[in-house]
Parts: structure tokens; sequence; C-alpha cells
């Protein structure tokens, strides 16, 4: 355990997405010795989100990246050191601000996407093949019917995409969903 603190509080990690599965990653590698972050993401935290999010209703209408900030904050004698970046990666935005997000991600040891958006996975694919880091994405699937975490690691495993389209390739095969209707996300 002291090697693993040792070894976490050495790298970088890069989360895109801190909702309900990127704040508990975060503050899981925090409560293991990561120090180092780097934050993406442009929601707020609404009331219906509460409890998915470790925040309460009080917080409701702070930026999720300024909430877990905090709470990394709150755990460990060290102060972290912590980017944040409250923009959506994958929508339209200055590009100055977007180039500047993504050399941040990019100068990241570990990047992580819990967006379960494909199209922050593909940058974040393109990222990780360019800058040849390893790539950790998780995602819960609508409805909470199961979810997915996955990893690429440059020279040890398939490229990010690789891997993503085996695991699609793979589920293609999987009986449906035992609820097929269509509503509201997560209702």
């Amino acid at each position: 355990p002291d090697r693993l603190r040792q070894r976490l509080s050495e790298l970088t990690f890069a989360l895109v997405g801190v909702g309900s599965v990127g704040s508990r990653v975060a503050l899981s590698l925090r409560r293991a010795g990561a120090e180092r972050f780097v934050l993406v993401d442009g929601d707020i935290l609404e009331g219906p989100n509460v409890c998915r999010f470790p925040a309460g209703f009080a917080d409701v209408g702070a930026t999720k990246v300024e909430l877990v900030q905090e709470l990394l904050r709150e755990i460990g004698a060290a102060e972290p050191k912590i980017v944040t970046h409250p923009v959506h990666l994958a929508s339209a935005t200055n590009p100055v601000l977007h180039a500047d997000v993504i050399e941040s991600i990019a100068a990241a040891d570990v990047l992580i996407d819990a967006t379960a958006n494909p199209d922050v996975f593909g940058l974040m694919a393109m990222i990780a093949s360019d800058h040849r880091r390893p790539l950790l994405w998780a995602e819960v699937f609508a409805g909470g019917l199961g979810g997915l975490v996955a990893w690429a690691q440059p020279g040890q495993s398939p490229c990010p995409r690789c891997v993503r389209a085996g695991f699609l390739a793979s589920i293609r095969t999987w009986p449906a969903a035992p609820a097929t209707q269509r509503g509201a996300p997560y209702a």
C-alpha cells in the first residue's frame, strides 16, 4: 500500500466527466494517495442528480468541477494540485480555451473518460494515442441496466478505439434489455 500511495502521488489524473461515475473515481483515487488532478466537466449539479453525486442539495447550482475540487481537498492532509476546466469537452467553444483544455489533458499521466459520450471518447482516445497515455473509460448504461469499465495502455493493449470496437461488437450479440420502452433517462 505504501508503494502504491507513493506512485499515485507522483501521477496526474485527467478526469473528463465528474458526475456520478467520475466524481467517485476522483475521490477513490484521492483516498488511495493521488494528489494531482485535471477535472473537466461543464455541468452544474441539479436537484435530481444529488442522489448520484457525493454532494448535497445545498450545492445545487454549483459546477461539478468546483464541488469535486472541494471534496478532494477535504481528503488527506496535503493540499492536492487541481486544475479545473468547467467546459464540455466535445462542445463548440473558444478555440484557444479548447486548445488549453486539450493541452491540460494531454499533459496528465493517466486519462479517464467518465462521460458516456462517444464524441468525448473519440477525443480522449485521440489524445491517449497521440501522447501515449493510458486511457480508462467508464459509463453507466441509460436506465442503469449495467455499464462498462475498460482501459487501453500503449504498448500493452490494443488502441482505445480498437478496445471499444471489440466491446461494441460483443454486446451486439447480447439479448435485448428487459425494459425496452423508451422513457426519461434514469426513469
